[in-house]
């Protein structure tokens, strides 16, 4: 969605926002991760949350990294915009 947005706002090359699209489904999968934890949730979609399957610890590790992920691929983004934005985007 992020490339198409981009694209239809009249950008053409959309490798400028790869980084940025891929930190945002990081970053919301990151979310899910720990949602389903603090939910204490068995299911997610109709499969078995990732704490359920691997249990609680590792969940929170994985969730972690993936915030770590996604927020280093957001930083590399050439916009210095997003790299303010990130530790206000972290508190939300």
């Amino acid at each position: 969605m992020a490339t198409l947005a981009f694209e239809a706002a009249g950008g053409e090359d959309t490798s400028k926002v790869m980084n940025l699209a891929m930190a945002s489904e990081i970053i919301h999968t990151a979310t899910l991760v720990h949602d389903d934890i603090y939910d204490q949730s068995k299911l997610r979609r109709g499969k078995p949350t990732l704490h359920t399957s691997v249990g609680l610890p590792e969940a929170i590790i994985a969730g972690d990294y993936l915030f770590a992920l996604g927020f280093g691929l957001g930083g590399r983004h050439d916009d210095p915009g997003f790299s303010s934005a990130s530790p206000r985007l972290a508190g939300a």
